[in-house]
Formats: C-alpha cells, sequence, structure tokens
C-alpha cells in the first residue's frame, strides 16, 4: 500500500523561512490595490479546502517560541494573510485572544467560515496591501504559501504599521509531498513519475510565481535584520 510520509511532511517541509522582528515606523493606510483575484470559485475553493495540507503545530510552536523571546504573553491578535479556507488560520486560536484570516477570494473565505472553527477566529475578504487593521494592534502577522502573490513592497508597509513593536512577521512555505512504497527503488521511481508530471506535464499551467515556491522562498528579499531563516 502507498502512503505518504506524512510526519516528515509536516515537520520538514511545512518549513518557517523567516521570522523577521519588525522595528520600523508606521506607515499612511494605503489604498486598496487592484489585484488578480485567484482561488475563486465555489468548486476550486471547495476542492482547496479538502486537499491543501494542513499546517502543523509542530509549525506554530516555533513561530511561538520565537514570538516568546520578542514580546511577553498574553498575545491579542495575531493575523493569517492569505489563509484560503482558514487551515493556517485556525491553528492559531489557542495562543490569541482573537485571530483574523484574510484572504483576496471570498468564495475561499465561505469556505473558511462554512468550517468548524473556534469562537476566536474570524474571516474577512481583503488584501495584503492594505490591512484593515489599526496601527500597532497585532502582535503576529503570519503568511503561509501565500506571500509570492503579494505586492511585497507594499505589504511589507503595511506589516510595519500594524505590528506592535516587536510584533512578528512568519513566513512559511510548503514542498510537494512524496511517497513512500516500502521499497527503494520503487518509492524512487513513483516520486520520479510524481516531479514529472507536475513540471513536464502541468508544467505549462503553472502561474509565473511558482518557482518562487518551489525554491523554498529562498529568493524573496525580507526587509528586516532581525530574522531567523529554517529549513
Amino acid at each position: 500500500m502507498c502512503k505518504t510520509q506524512s510526519e516528515e511532511f509536516r515537520i520538514f517541509i511545512y518549513t518557517i523561512f523567516a521570522i523577521a522582528e519588525c522595528r520600523a515606523p508606521c506607515y499612511k493606510k494605503l489604498a486598496i490595490m487592484s489585484v488578480k483575484t485567484l482561488f475563486v470559485g465555489v468548486q476550486h475553493s471547495n476542492a482547496y479546502a479538502k486537499f491543501r495540507p494542513e499546517v502543523s503545530t509542530s509549525l506554530v510552536n516555533r513561530v511561538n517560541d520565537y514570538l516568546n523571546e520578542k514580546m511577553a504573553p498574553p498575545y491579542e491578535h495575531a493575523v493569517d494573510v492569505g489563509c484560503g479556507s482558514g487551515q493556517s488560520t485556525r491553528v492559531l486560536a489557542p495562543h490569541f485572544k482573537k485571530v483574523t484570516g484574510i484572504d483576496v477570494s471570498s468564495t475561499q473565505v465561505k469556505e473558511a467560515k462554512e468550517t468548524e472553527t473556534p469562537s476566536n477566529v474570524k474571516y474577512y475578504v481583503g488584501t495584503a496591501e492594505a490591512l484593515p487593521f489599526v496601527d500597532a494592534s497585532v502582535d503576529l502577522v503570519m503568511c503561509s504559501q501565500a506571500v509570492h502573490w503579494f505586492d511585497l513592497d507594499r505589504f511589507y508597509k503595511e506589516v510595519n504599521r500594524v505590528l506592535k513593536p516587536n510584533g512578528v512577521l512568519a513566513l512559511s512555505s510548503y514542498k510537494c509531498p512524496l511517497v513512500s512504497y516500502g521499497d527503494e527503488i520503487v518509492t524512487q521511481k513513483m516520486n520520479d513519475i510524481i516531479k514529472e508530471h507536475r513540471t513536464t506535464t502541468l508544467g505549462a499551467f503553472w502561474d509565473s510565481r511558482r518557482p518562487i515556491v518551489d525554491s523554498g522562498y529562498k529568493d524573496i528579499h525580507i526587509p528586516y535584520e532581525d530574522s531567523m531563516d529554517i529549513r
């Protein structure tokens, strides 16, 4: 029987690529930019909710440990930008008084709202470049497999504006999971087929920003000196 290497997948490839402590000055509120709407449609959002990987508690705990180094609990507010159908939002609930998920897609937000959710979690349609929060009101801004869609300069300005002093920005990405059959040769052949399917069969259908994800976000500019990169 073939199975995914789920434990390794959750712990290893769902990694934090940067956790940055933000100390930059506040910025005036930005106008909402015109963005290409992605991940829309009821069917697409329903499938996304079923098949997108869950965020592991080990990832959230590592983010929370870093936050503990920068500011003392209790924590008031965490924001998940590009929350999709809420997989990366709900797991933050035990650590914060309130958690807000923001996504540009109304159908993704609808899907998130229809999923069983802790009472301290809310979802709203919005953009990363115009976060609907007052200055210095957020302890943690988190983005899971989403930051490559953003206008980074405008997003970072908004992060600087909404984070409290010593607040934390956490960005994470994951790679395509591998399979394990029990036989090393068969396993390798199966994973070669998966890779061939992703890169050749589907290659022409990926968005131009997909290589940013495949590289583990290592080429994305992080404008903060106080940061940590975990792979």
